[in-house]
């Protein structure tokens, strides 16, 4: 993930969705906190297989990654940024136990 300065929104926040969308449609770079509720519930959706023990998560990729963790209860609204991610081609990254998605524009 590059260097760019961030703007950091909490998920817990009413706004939170559409402010973050407007910023990754911006050209931002995006650090989206979620609450620590969300940890298992990303983990399990995003790491199906078999209990290792460890629930660290640390997935890279594209707009697929919003699209899947938006089919979680309550990070439906996830779905306009996934869209605002696609159109601008930014690189997403989830990371947890503290859950975090980072969103950064395309390299110029």
């Amino acid at each position: 993930m590059n260097s760019r300065p961030r703007t950091r929104i909490e998920w817990s926040t009413p706004e939170a969705p559409e402010r973050a969308a407007r910023a990754v449609r911006g050209g931002e770079a995006v650090e989206l906190t979620l609450p620590s509720d969300f940890h298992h519930a990303l983990f399990r959706h995003l790491d199906p297989g078999p209990d290792t023990g460890s629930e660290r998560l640390d997935r890279e990729g594209g707009a697929e990654l919003l699209r899947e963790i938006a089919t979680i209860r309550l990070l439906q609204e996830l779905t306009d940024l996934a869209e605002a991610a696609a159109e601008s081609g930014a690189r997403v990254h989830i990371q947890s136990p503290a859950p975090r998605v980072l969103i950064t524009p395309p390299e110029p």
